[in-house]
């Protein structure tokens, strides 16, 4: 189901699965030049970043409306300045998994 269905997609939604609600989730990994681990020696790193986008929209079908939507970015970047040979960092997955957290925590915070 692609994000921002039409209202026509969400009532065949709700015909087909006869579900009361829909969560569309996506994450992406837009840039992914850190490892969990880097051992570059720090004169031959160059700049780099991992980072991630993780979106979710929940859908009220019985109402064909969009009740909760939420995108999260994380990232994390090692700069041109870190002296360090050995640089220990999250991964892609380890931020998708931090961002659904975030949502996670948000949607606990503002429910019923």
């Amino acid at each position: 189901m692609p994000f921002n269905p039409t209202k026509k997609e969400i009532k065949n939604l709700k015909i087909g699965t006869n579900f009361d609600y829909f969560i569309n989730v996506k994450a992406l990994k837009s840039k992914q030049n850190v490892g969990a681990i880097d051992i570059t020696p720090h004169r031959f790193r160059n700049e780099s970043e991992t980072s991630v986008l993780v979106q979710i929209e929940i859908y009220d079908l019985n109402n064909e409306e969009i009740i909760y939507s939420e995108t999260v970015e994380g990232s994390v970047a090692i700069s041109n300045n870190n002296n360090n040979d050995i640089i220990f960092s999250k991964s892609a997955d380890g931020l998708i998994f931090g961002a659904y957290k975030r949502i996670k925590k948000d949607i606990n915070k503002k429910s019923i």
